[in-house]
């Protein structure tokens, strides 16, 4: 009997709303017809109050069960924001490099394709207090960038622009011939390039007296306290190399023909 007077006591603000019966009326009404007393009013209170506390109790697991989800989610989502950011920095890291290397393979290809250079305070710089020779400067016909390297370098190693060169006695530049060839080559090298023929067998190279090839000691050309070793180390801290050292007995033993060739 008070678990029924308890629930119809629940529904009342629903069946007063739906009647529109004044609450205090309907309170009375129900009470008489169920002749309720003292104790059957102190059931109904305390369930009531059961049913209250069961209504907080879903209440409270509801607050807790979305502030748990909240998180979750403001936490899931730092995450992919981190992990996103992470990413986007791994992209560029790895785009930066490729960028690098692009322009490093472009420097290269420059260097490659654009004209040779010396650095002519270097040249200069290195010949200082060292001893000296007279040297002709020759360079490969009907190509423009060993012209201008042997100009620099008759420029240089000679008086420079206001006396501040290196102050060798320097004649040239002229272009190799076949004067130039190296006697006593075999009748097997006549078609060979000029350039190989004159003595530039690797690249750029000098050619010296017979004699004094002969006295000068193996790789004198990378020895400074000689006048040849002298002018090959300081062309190499131009940056140019001298790849070899020939002899040419035509040649008088003060004198160095010094030969450009065409870049490789």
């Amino acid at each position: 009997m008070n678990y029924r007077l308890a629930a119809l006591l629940t529904c009342i603000p629903i069946t007063t709303i739906a009647t529109g019966m004044k609450i205090p009326k309907l309170i009375i009404t129900v009470i008489n017809r169920m002749q309720l007393n003292e104790k059957l009013l102190q059931s109904m209170s305390n369930w009531t109050g059961v049913v209250a506390a069961v209504f907080g109790a879903v209440a409270a697991i509801a607050g807790l069960l979305y502030w748990v989800f909240s998180t979750w989610l403001s936490d899931l989502k730092d995450v992919k924001a981190k992990t996103s950011e992470a990413e986007s920095e791994k992209v560029i890291s790895s785009l930066q490099k490729d960028l690098k290397s692009a322009r490093l393979g472009v420097d290269d290809l420059r260097k490659k394709q654009g004209d040779r250079r010396i650095d002519e305070k270097l040249l200069v710089e290195a010949l200082k207090d060292k001893p000296k020779m007279k040297v002709e400067v020759v360079y490969q016909p009907d190509d423009r960038d060993s012209y201008h390297i042997a100009r620099t370098i008759v420029t240089w190693l000679g008086k420079g622009e206001n006396n501040n060169g290196a102050g060798w006695e320097v004649t040239g530049p002229r272009p190799f011939n076949t004067s130039d060839i190296l006697p006593d080559l075999p009748d097997s090298t006549n078609n060979e390039p000029m350039a190989l023929r004159v003595g530039a067998i690797m690249g750029s190279a000098m050619v010296i007296s017979q004699s004094l090839n002969n006295r000068l000691p193996l790789g004198c050309d990378m020895v400074s306290s000689n006048p040849v070793g002298a002018l090959s180390v300081a062309m190499i801290a131009a940056g140019f190399w001298i790849h070899t050292v020939a002899p040419d007995p035509r040649l008088a033993d003060d004198t160095i023909k010094l030969i450009i060739t065409a870049k490789e």
